[in-house]
């Protein structure tokens, strides 16, 4: 599992043009003279026309013709047909930049919860037998008519 903070890393270290271009290679050509935006055919669907754009300063991506529209995450999601994970993989692969999945970590806070519950667990049986003991002592003194005696 990805912490949020490390997607968001991830996202303001990439370029989403870097991410779609790779799989769109020449087909996307700027827009007019503006330098952040680009357009392309839609991987998405079927058109003739390009309806597909790219908005760098966003890094974003929407296409006018079937709605489609996301971050690079969402656009390798859908293309590639990949969970959440998946993409974030696979844009890790494509920009050679990689985040902490948080695995590790999780993995080691799962040890320590494992241990940590193991010893909850033996101090309760432990605390449960004296409780037993403690009990059938009274019981066995209130039988004996010494009663409880309290000190």
């Amino acid at each position: 599992m990805y912490p949020k903070s490390a997607i968001d890393k991830l996202l303001s270290r990439i370029d989403i043009l870097d991410v779609i271009r790779h799989y769109l290679g020449g087909g996307l050509k700027q827009r007019g003279g503006n330098s952040h935006e680009w357009i392309a055919l839609c991987p998405f669907h079927t058109e003739k026309t390009p309806s597909f754009t790219v908005t760098t300063r966003k890094q974003f991506f929407h296409c006018f013709g079937c709605g489609a529209h996301g971050n690079a995450i969402r656009f390798v999601r859908e293309y590639e047909g990949l969970d959440f994970h998946g993409a974030v993989k696979k844009i890790e692969e494509i920009t050679k930049i990689h985040i902490a999945s948080g695995r590790t970590k999780s993995k080691r806070a799962r040890q320590r919860s494992r241990e940590t519950l193991r010893r909850i667990k033996s101090a309760h049986r432990r605390n449960a037998q004296e409780e037993r003991e403690y009990r059938n002592l009274r019981i066995k003194r209130i039988r004996s008519g010494k009663g409880i005696v309290f000190s």
